[in-house]
């Protein structure tokens, strides 16, 4: 209801926009996955709703759906500070939360796929890429692998015989 409120709404419905954002902090995965899709869609009628989804993105909680598109969608200016938030928490040594950023990172690639900005920040997830275990970095991974540089795609070709490499090795010692 509070999706299709904000949408006819002629200005922003701020009361619509906070109960989207409610909604995302829910425990529901399903509703809150609509929520963020309806705030992404609203674009910069939904200005209001940054600072929420900003405070969630802070949060690093990979229980809740990806928002980084949703606050670039809405607010393209955010880009490079939600890149340099994201770049940092994925290259960071604290596992859970680099894994939660390599998945915010992965779905926001698929809204700018080969962009001049994924392009920039190419050289930080691909080192990003050699900080934890293969089998933390898949979807960081399928992020650097969206973007179309030579580096890029020697990255993802590098990353992926690493993998194997790793998954043998860990294979190979439960073998009875």
């Amino acid at each position: 209801i509070a999706g299709a409120l904000a949408r006819v709404s002629e200005r922003p419905h701020v009361g619509a926009l906070d109960a989207l954002v409610l909604s995302v902090r829910g425990d529901q995965e399903g509703p809150a996955s609509r929520a963020v899709e309806h705030l992404r869609d609203l674009g910069p009628r939904a200005a209001p709703a940054v600072d929420g989804l900003l405070a969630i993105l802070h949060e690093h909680n990979s229980e809740r759906p990806p928002v980084a598109a949703a606050i670039v969608a809405i607010a393209p200016d955010r880009l490079p500070g939600v890149l340099a938030l994201l770049t940092g928490l994925s290259a960071g040594q604290d596992r859970p939360t680099a894994i939660f950023a390599d998945h915010e990172l992965l779905n926001l690639s698929r809204e700018l796929g080969d962009s001049p900005e994924m392009r920039a920040v190419t050289p930080a997830l691909i080192a990003a890429l050699g900080t934890h275990p293969a089998e933390d970095r898949l979807a960081l991974s399928k992020a650097v692998r969206r973007i179309d540089t030579r580096a890029s795609r020697k990255a993802y070709r590098a990353f992926l015989r690493r993998e194997r490499r790793e998954r043998g090795a860990s294979a190979s010692r439960w073998t009875p």
